[in-house]
């Protein structure tokens, strides 16, 4: 979903993820209105209850102004699901749960957000993802480390993974990591190539983290200081992602895939919406579907290229290119420095523009964003 401006920290960001979570059964609840499944009702307006209950009164006018966009997008599922032929009455009698995990801490939750049961118990998932625009949106995020251990082991929480041989790790390199227990299960699964990498962004991690002592600002902060860590570590990134990558090229596949949220499987699908009524979806959509099939196949390959402080990742079949998209490395400074003079209440002192901020520049870390470029062939658009 779209990250607003004004909702730029980590606070908000939580905010802004309650936000998405309640316009989640929103969507579900006026889906259920529409089939006419009111058993459903009481339960999930019980959940957005909760969502609302979950959200700090200094909080709540962000967090309804975010609501309120994304529950008219809502609207636009609801037109979607019925916008196939005979829809209608495949759909009568139908129920509706939601099967998301409603973690209002920021935790890992399912990315099964709607659930549809046929009359006749056929039952369809519906992975919802509602964005400012579809054409090309932000999918997934995470510090350098954190991205790669991902790619490379089973995510089970935040910075946390399950090695093959069901030992957790973590991605942190501080307190409460284990960085030589990584190491080791990195050697023992992908060989010590992969660990001279991730030794080496490590290091390349601890030269950002430099920056949260820095009492001012740093000029050209966007073109200079982030990127150019975005160009130096992107190589030896890239360089690790291909070393994991052909240990077993179609599990990274298929953890690229699941990280991009487009893995298929029968009885679920995707919709991707945004605010312009354009949508991608699997749901009612054979070609999409079709599509689908064709990257989570053994048959398509994948090819990575580390291309300024990007990683570029290409999806083909040999016959058509399939996906594209791309993850750019770089620096989120998450506050470090004051945007402007006066007292900050939570530094608890006054600060002018550009001075460092003693509480949040901790919080100062590398990035990572996912970027799809969705095939502009397979967006529709509702009337």
């Amino acid at each position: 979903m779209s990250r607003t401006k004004n909702m730029n920290n980590i606070e908000n960001r939580t905010n802004l993820r309650k936000a998405e979570v309640a316009a989640e059964f929103v969507a579900a609840k006026k889906l259920a209105v529409r089939l006419g499944d009111y058993q459903s009702l009481a339960t999930l307006e019980k959940e957005i209850q909760y969502c609302l209950h979950s959200v700090q009164p200094k909080e709540m006018k962000g967090f309804k102004k975010e609501l309120d966009r994304l529950s008219t997008m809502a609207d636009h599922l609801v037109d979607i699901i019925f916008s196939a032929n005979g829809a209608g009455e495949y759909l009568k009698g139908a129920k509706v749960n939601h099967t998301a995990k409603t973690s209002m801490a920021g935790g890992v939750t399912s990315k099964d957000d709607l659930q549809i049961i046929t009359r006749c118990g056929n039952s369809h998932k519906i992975s919802l993802k509602m964005y400012k625009d579809i054409t090309n949106v932000q999918v997934a995020s995470g510090t350098w480390l954190s991205t790669l251990t991902g790619l490379a082991f089973e995510p089970i929480g935040r910075g946390s993974f399950v090695a093959p041989d069901g030992e957790k790790v973590s991605s942190k390199t501080g307190h409460g990591g284990n960085w030589q227990l990584l190491c080791n299960k990195l050697k023992e699964f992908y060989g010590p190539q992969v660990v001279a990498c991730f030794e080496n962004i490590k290091d390349q991690t601890k030269d950002v983290h430099k920056y949260r002592t820095e009492e001012h600002k740093p000029k050209d902060w966007t073109k200079r200081c982030t990127k150019e860590a975005g160009k130096k570590v992107a190589p030896e990134f890239a360089k690790a992602l291909q070393h994991i990558c052909d240990r077993d090229p179609d599990l990274f596949k298929h953890r690229i895939l699941d990280r991009i949220g487009l893995t298929f499987s029968e009885g679920k699908d995707i919709i991707f919406l945004d605010a312009k009524k354009q949508y991608l979806s699997s749901f009612n959509d054979k070609e999409v579907r079709d599509w689908m099939v064709k990257i989570n196949d053994t048959s398509a390959k994948l090819k990575m290229s580390a291309q300024g402080q990007s990683v570029k990742f290409f999806f083909t079949n040999g016959e058509e290119d399939l996906l594209e998209f791309n993850i750019p490395l770089t620096i989120n400074s998450n506050g470090a420095w004051a945007n402007k003079e006066g007292f900050h209440k939570k530094e608890n002192m006054y600060l002018i523009e550009g001075q460092r901020r003693p509480i949040k520049s901790k919080q100062l870390d590398t990035s990572t964003n996912c970027w799809l470029n969705t095939p502009k062939t397979l967006i529709r658009k509702l009337p």
